[in-house]
């Protein structure tokens, strides 16, 4: 039977991180923005909920969430601060390149169960770094994060780890703030490179942009929902700003295109607990939360209209998080490229089913 609804567990993940955002991270994100510093009693309140090692597999200490389970968690906790959620979210988006290893599993296991420090991702399409002899050099402009436990580049299908050897320059952050923005410098000894195969590099682009779209569509909702509440009460020309058809007719715009970016993160994640290829299902969900989140931002602000632009009000932190989100790991852009290049491979097939993968190995 297929179903939407969620089961008791989801419901209290979903529950107890909606208030959690709302009731210890909203309140004081203009704090955290301000002065880069995040709180420990707020960390370790984060720690005890067990929001951290949410998909690490129990075996090793984990609570081996489901993609839905994860999607509902980020979706939640990004209506509070984005950029407190990654900066709490210990080794973040590091974990899927890890947990997709086969060559190195042991040693990924290590650095899984440790839960010690952030980690992070970057594709290096534009070759910056350079392997040589057990070494990897080069810098990368910029990472949402000012210290590093795990740093991964991957290089076309090679991953390669690094755990030490990391230099971090602090740099001008224009969204994010709380969560860190440095430039990293590596000259640095390699834990391992791996080629990844096929479906393994499939699976962490997938997992990423649902990473991704989950705090992209987290974030557009709240932001949406403010705006309208603005609208309700500000009273222009004898009735409120929402009354008026072109504002209200715009506001039903973008809730149904964020409705579709929900959607799709749900296939999403449902396509990652499948034998199929989620290249199509991850570019949907990160084509369709980019793209509807950067309009929801841009049109809450303007909403607003001056006040849209003053740091008294949250709009514009939202629409700043939100663009800037929407550039990671090639953006819409690259998510558009790889679903074209597998449509084109697959004449004929558009649809919900997901193609099998020729290479299963």
């Amino acid at each position: 039977m297929f179903t939407f609804s969620l089961t008791e567990e989801q419901e209290l993940i979903a529950k107890s991180a909606h208030e959690f955002a709302q009731e210890q991270l909203l309140p004081h994100c203009r704090e955290m923005e301000k002065k880069h510093v995040l709180s420990e009693a707020l960390r370790a309140q984060y720690d005890t909920l067990g929001f951290s090692g949410a998909e690490i597999p129990s075996h090793i200490g984990g609570l081996d969430l489901s993609p839905l389970d994860r999607m509902l968690l980020l979706h939640n906790l990004a209506q509070g601060d984005v950029a407190v959620t990654l900066a709490f979210d210990g080794l973040g988006p590091a974990i899927y390149p890890l947990l997709e290893s086969q060559d190195n599993q042991e040693q990924c296991y290590k650095i899984l169960s440790s839960k010690q420090g952030r980690g992070w991702v970057v594709f290096d399409d534009e070759e910056r770094f350079t392997i040589k002899d057990g070494k990897i050099t080069g810098v990368f402009p910029w990472v949402p994060a000012n210290e590093l436990a795990v740093f991964i580049v991957i290089q076309g299908q090679t991953m390669t780890v690094i755990d030490q050897g990391m230099a971090m320059e602090k740099v001008i952050p224009q969204a994010l703030h709380a969560a860190g923005s440095s430039e990293i410098t590596l000259d640095a000894p390699i834990v391992f490179s791996e080629t990844l195969t096929q479906k393994a590099y499939a699976k962490i682009v997938a997992r990423l942009r649902l990473y991704v779209a989950s705090l992209m569509t987290g974030v557009a909702t709240v932001s949406l929902k403010y705006a309208m509440d603005y609208t309700q009460n500000r009273i222009a020309f004898g009735l409120p700003i929402a009354h008026h058809q072109g504002v209200a007719f715009l506001f039903s715009e973008l809730a149904v295109n964020l409705d579709a970016a929900k959607m799709s993160c749900w296939r999403l994640a449902w396509a990652l607990t499948q034998d199929g290829d989620p290249t199509e299902a991850g570019a949907a969900a990160m084509i369709h939360a980019s793209n509807s989140g950067v309009a929801i931002g841009e049109q809450s602000v303007q909403m607003l209209g001056g006040h849209g632009y003053m740091k008294d009000f949250p709009v514009e932190k939202w629409m700043r998080e939100i663009k800037t989100l929407a550039q990671l790991w090639g953006g819409s852009m690259a998510a558009i490229d790889d679903s074209s290049k597998q449509l084109q491979a697959l004449t004929g097939h558009v649809g919900f089913a997901l193609p099998m993968f020729a290479d299963v190995s």
